[in-house]
């Protein structure tokens, strides 16, 4: 795998975990519930400031996520695809299957053989 790949990915672990943290300490902080009626207006524009911005800073992250996972799928699509690496294993397959051929063969001789023997020395006598 290429570097630039192995860095890539990297940093879609890192920006995604980043976004997710981001939305974790604001729901922590905050709670999921929508601000009471009877909150001060400032705390109540600071919650939403900071839910926004952290949701904000989520999306960009997840929106990094995306594109790093993007380039990491097109470097790998553009690695150069070895037919020539692709051909020698298939000619060494070849060879091996050819090995195979021969040794079944020579085993099938070897017992045509040992049963042309076998007849030759101890006819079978038919049943009465």
């Amino acid at each position: 795998m290429d570097a630039l790949a192995r860095y890539a990915l990297f940093g879609c672990v890192l920006a995604s975990s980043l976004g997710g943290i981001a939305v974790c300490v604001v729901g922590f902080k905050y709670g999921l519930a929508p601000p009471a009626e009877d909150d001060p207006i400032e705390a109540t524009h600071r919650r939403l400031f900071v839910t926004h911005l952290a949701h904000a800073f989520a999306v960009v992250a997840f929106a990094l996520t995306a594109m790093l996972a993007g380039s990491v799928l097109l470097l790998d699509r553009r690695a150069p695809s070895s037919a020539a690496g692709q051909r020698n294993e298939v000619q060494s397959f070849q060879r091996r299957l050819d090995g195979v051929e021969a040794l079944v063969t020579q085993m099938t001789q070897t017992l045509e053989r040992a049963i042309r023997r076998f007849d030759k020395h101890d006819p079978i006598e038919p049943r009465r």
